[in-house]
């Protein structure tokens, strides 16, 4: 980077790209976000209809776990360029650096007339660039602790718990956002030739080289903004575009192949005692006393003549009692520490001797809501088949007679008032996965 000349055209690309990346994390950060702020903690409701921001945390997720990857990839780029080319050594602050810092806020403040000697960068660039990196970094690590949890509990624990991580990810958002505005201010302030540094990403004196630069900026824009329009405008697959589709089952995939349920026995925590939350009524039409309400088993989904097991709650209560306590997790970002009791699914299988499958599905009693499993993560140990919830029996809107349990998974996939459980080699139908959501859903 200190000889303009041999600026890369690898580079440039990278000085634009972050743009429109950084602008499309934060806007499908906000479509995420919107959802967990329903009281209008950090922004009032009009913020949210006046940007058209309800109701699209699905999109919110594909969009933010596709673009997300490239941000990443992008990011990684420009720390190996830093070490290689050892441009490093202009950017980041030194012991002068540190001294220089105060005088040079306050000549860029006007209250000093002379700016303190500097390299490339003066004191304050140098802290504001250094910075910005480090939160992108905080952005991504935080972002890895609140989107796996579970998978990541070191990760999530070395960043103070689930809570402190998930505002260390707004608060990352909200600097790099600063950064962003500022930066553009400061540059336009000082000038034209420095506000076109800045888009050719270099200092080019001569004035055809700059041409060249907008010339392949507006050209990288179309580019960029004709693909994203392409991967919007493809086909639907359960009701997101096919290539964030494929990206969710990719990331599914990914996560899948680091479960090891040795690794995963989740810390137990202190349930509140207040009231949980309850959110949603889907699926909760059925049939709630505990006397009339009737389970079937079907352990061969594939096939049609399969003998079905009939189960009531006198069978359900027969075997091994199990409580655990857990954080409870949304897909919607909020979390409530609860506690359950019931039957580990894999005491249930044992029980009736149940050969397992590849996938287990789940449906309400009134068949309106479903969800599929992986059997691997059925099995876990704190996976239960659970009938009282904060040591009292479960409530009609909590699923009562018996709802699934599954600390692992979002809570998308915790299913209320079941009626039917079957097990299949083919992956089953999921009500939210045909909403755009990830089916893997695993924390």
């Amino acid at each position: 980077m200190s000889n303009p000349m041999k600026h890369s055209l690898w580079l440039r690309v990278h000085h634009w790209l972050n743009v429109p990346l950084l602008l499309l994390m934060i806007w499908s950060g906000l479509l995420i976000y919107w959802a967990n702020d329903v009281y209008g903690v950090f922004f009032p409701s009009w913020f949210y209809k006046l940007l058209n921001l309800e109701s699209q945390l699905a999109d919110g997720i594909s969009v933010h776990f596709l673009v997300g990857w490239f941000f990443i990839l992008n990011g990684i780029c420009y720390i190996v360029y830093l070490v290689v080319s050892g441009h490093w050594r202009e950017l980041f602050p030194t012991r002068q650096t540190v001294r220089q810092l105060i005088p040079t806020i306050l000549h860029d403040l006007g209250l000093r007339d002379e700016a303190p000697p500097h390299g490339k960068f003066n004191a304050a660039q140098s802290f504001a660039y250094t910075s910005v990196i480090f939160f992108g970094a905080l952005a991504v690590a935080s972002g890895f602790a609140i989107y796996k949890p579970v998978q990541l509990g070191w990760l999530a624990h070395a960043l103070g718990g689930y809570e402190v991580a998930r505002g260390l990810h707004f608060l990352s958002l909200l600097v790099i956002s600063g950064f962003i505005f500022v930066h553009i201010v400061q540059v336009i302030r000082a000038g034209w030739p420095n506000f076109r540094a800045m888009v050719a990403g270099a200092e080019f004196p001569e004035v055809h080289r700059s041409r060249v630069s907008f010339a392949l900026l507006i050209a990288f824009f179309l580019a960029f903004s004709a693909t994203w329009a392409g991967l919007r405008l493809a086909p639907q697959a359960d009701e997101a575009p096919a290539p964030f589709r494929k990206t969710l089952e990719l990331n599914g995939k990914i996560w899948k192949a680091f479960y090891n349920s040795g690794r995963l026995n989740l810390a137990s925590t202190n349930p509140s005692g207040k009231i949980p939350r309850v959110n949603g009524d889907i699926g909760l039409g059925g049939v709630t006393d505990r006397d009339s309400w009737e389970l079937v088993v079907d352990s061969n989904a594939d096939d049609q003549n399969s003998k079905k097991l009939t189960l009531h709650m006198k069978d359900i209560l027969a075997l091994p009692r199990t409580e655990t306590a857990t954080e409870f997790k949304c897909i919607e970002g909020w979390s409530e520490d609860m506690s359950f009791a019931g039957v580990k699914f894999s005491e249930f299988l044992k029980a009736y001797n149940i050969q397992a499958k590849p996938y287990v599905g789940l449906v309400s009693s009134d068949g309106e809501y479903y969800v599929s499993l992986d059997i691997e993560s059925m099995m876990h140990d704190q996976t239960l088949l659970a009938y009282e919830m904060n040591g009292a029996p479960l409530k009609p809107e909590n699923g009562a007679p018996l709802r699934l349990v599954i600390p692992i998974k979002y809570g998308i996939k915790n299913l209320k008032h079941i009626g039917k459980i079957f097990f299949s080699d083919m992956r089953p139908p999921d009500y939210w996965a045909e909403r755009g959501y990830d089916w893997y859903a695993g924390l």
